[in-house]
């Protein structure tokens, strides 16, 4: 029996899945660079990420990396395909979904952990966040820079890379045109934003922008960027739920729970949620550049 698990580039099949060439198939998906770039995105996101967390937060830099591993154990798991004794009409199936080409009856269970799985990440976050006198809330306000939440989000520039799955047909038309657009939007303005919001570039900036213009910008991004994000959950949902028009329910999108995907889903979709949601919460508190400002009073330190 061949396992065949990848985490970059192509998907490869045994001899007898390439010779019947079953419709469905996972070697059918024709996902061009993407099964390269959301690896390599998802790689550096990890490492530029836990790299400044974990020498200044063990928790949460465990944290960090034990929600990603698991992202890729669960991305690799639905990759996993047996194709010398199933008949030739068998369809490769993998850990979440039943078919890369349609939805089956047993795809429920797939809904649950990629919609799920970031429903519990967030909430966890949010929970943690908001204890009282809680580490994390003192380690983010005052060691996480704004300019540093910005411009992570510029790993969303691999939505260049579904410009090939939308020419093909293999992905609906509306979050291919919407993932074009808004990914590479706010990947591309995550750079001039985050060096606009870096306290050393005060006086340049204030030869461009006022505060108040700079707050009003970064409020539009992050909330064009939180649409961008949540939207695309519910047209996972809408087509699953085969509701809407041609442009929603076709192609399925089953094919998003089998590797790279769940590896983008499960750690970067929800990590850039909560950036662009704490960043709505808390915009005055992260634009100020005394850190030590940032927490209540008897949360400061002396």
């Amino acid at each position: 029996m061949d396992i065949p698990v990848r985490l970059f580039g192509p998907y490869h099949h045994t001899s007898k899945e390439m010779s019947t060439n079953n419709k469905g198939s996972i070697s059918s998906l024709n996902l061009g660079l993407l099964e390269t770039f959301i690896p390599v995105s998802s790689i550096a996101t990890v490492s530029v990420v836990v790299g400044f967390v974990l020498p200044r937060s063990q928790w949460f830099g465990l944290f960090l990396l034990v929600w990603w591993w698991l992202s890729v154990l669960i991305s690799l798991a639905t990759a996993l395909a047996d194709g010398d004794d199933k008949p030739d009409d068998y369809d490769d199936r993998g850990f979440l979904f039943g078919s890369p080409s349609r939805w089956s009856s047993g795809d429920a269970w797939g809904m649950v952990v990629i919609v799920g799985g970031n429903v519990m990440v967030l909430c966890i976050l949010y929970f943690w966040f908001h204890q009282k006198d809680c580490h994390l809330k003192r380690f983010v306000s005052q060691t996480i820079p704004l300019w540093g939440m910005i411009a992570l989000n510029t790993y969303r520039l691999d939505g260049l890379s579904i410009i090939v799955p939308l020419y093909r047909g293999t992905i609906p038309t509306f979050i291919g045109f919407q993932t074009i657009v808004l990914d590479v939007w706010m990947g591309a303005t995550a750079i001039p934003l985050a060096f606009l919001s870096h306290p050393k570039n005060l006086e340049t900036r204030r030869m461009v922008l006022t505060q108040q213009k700079l707050k009003q910008i970064l409020w539009f991004w992050n909330s064009l960027g939180l649409y961008d994000l949540c939207s695309a959950f519910l047209i996972f949902l809408l087509n699953w739920a085969g509701v809407g028009g041609e442009w929603i329910v076709e192609p399925p999108l089953s094919r998003m729970g089998f590797h790279p995907f769940p590896l983008l889903i499960l750690f970067q979709v929800p990590l850039a949620i909560a950036i662009h949601v704490l960043c709505l919460t808390h915009l005055d508190d992260l634009m100020d550049p005394f850190p030590s400002r940032r927490l209540p009073m008897y949360m400061r330190q002396t």
